[in-house]
């Protein structure tokens, strides 16, 4: 039982990713203005307080930002709530429109401002295995299969 809560090499990996995605200057230490800027980009305003909150809970020292050591280790017990309400939150970034649908706009739009830059074709192939009722637009189901395969 204890080896289900060691995150898997991949999921260390993506966590570092995440985690360079808000550290927006580089200086290894994600801030208040680090997360505003980040999601703000998102389309998402947020206040200082709900950052401030959030660094709380992710620092393991209580300072005014954390690190990516703090950042892991909150990933590792964050990893574990509820998955389906973090993919539906992820969904809800991507659907900017508010339709219900990614379409392939905002799934290359939401990857470029995660820094991740795809040529045409491979933006193509991700969106189709996505879509997988051709009808143009990921659904939250077919987002949740894509994103946590059985």
């Amino acid at each position: 039982m204890a080896a289900q809560n060691v995150m898997s090499a991949q999921e260390i990996a993506e966590s570092k990713l995440v985690f360079t995605v808000l550290d927006k200057n580089s200086d290894g230490k994600v801030s208040v203005c680090d997360i505003r800027t980040t999601m703000h980009k998102l389309g998402h305003d947020v206040s200082n307080e709900d950052c401030q909150d959030f660094i709380k809970k992710v620092s393991c020292n209580g300072n005014a930002s954390f690190n990516e050591k703090d950042f892991l280790a909150w990933m590792e017990t964050y990893r574990e709530k509820d998955s389906e309400t973090v993919l539906f939150d992820s969904f809800k970034a991507f659907d900017k429109d508010k339709n219900g649908l990614i379409s392939r706009q905002e799934l290359q739009e939401g990857l470029e401002l995660m820094g991740v830059h795809l040529t045409e074709d491979m933006l193509d192939g991700m969106f189709s295995v996505a879509d997988r009722n051709r009808d143009g637009g990921i659904s939250f189901e077919e987002f949740v299969r894509v994103m946590k395969p059985s």
